[in-house]
C-alpha cells in the first residue's frame, strides 16, 4: 500500500521527534531594544500584564488602512514559501483562476 501525503508527514515528524534530546530555554531577549515595548512583552509572557501594557500593545495594531493588499504589486509578484505540498497546490490552484479571470476565460 503507497502511503499518504499525511502518513508520510506524519511518519517524518515522528522521526524528528524521535531525535530530540534535550531542550534549551532561552530567557534573554536579544531583538527588542525598546525597553518601553519589551517590559510590557515579558509580563505578557508571565501572564503578568496591566491596563498600560494593554493601551502599548493597542498602538502596535497594524491598522487595515495601511496594509497593502497582496493583488497590488510589488506584494503580487513576490513568491509565497510554503511547507505542505496540499498547500502549494491550492495557491497554484487559485493563481490559475485569478489568472483566468483577468483574461476572461474559465479555469
Amino acid at each position: 500500500k503507497i502511503a499518504t501525503e499525511k502518513q508520510i508527514q506524519q511518519r517524518v515528524a515522528r522521526s524528528l521527534i524521535l531525535q530530540i534530546n534535550c531542550a534549551v530555554k532561552l530567557t534573554q531577549q536579544m531583538r527588542t531594544e525598546d525597553l518601553r515595548y519589551l517590559q510590557p512583552l515579558e509580563r505578557l509572557r508571565r501572564g503578568e500584564c496591566n491596563y498600560d501594557d494593554y493601551e502599548l500593545l493597542l498602538t502596535r495594531v497594524v491598522g487595515q488602512s495601511s496594509v497593502p493588499l497582496l493583488s497590488d504589486s510589488p506584494l503580487n509578484k513576490a513568491p509565497i514559501l510554503v511547507f505542505r505540498n496540499e498547500i502549494r497546490t491550492q495557491l497554484n490552484h487559485k493563481a490559475v483562476s485569478h489568472k483566468a479571470q483577468q483574461v476572461g476565460q474559465t479555469p
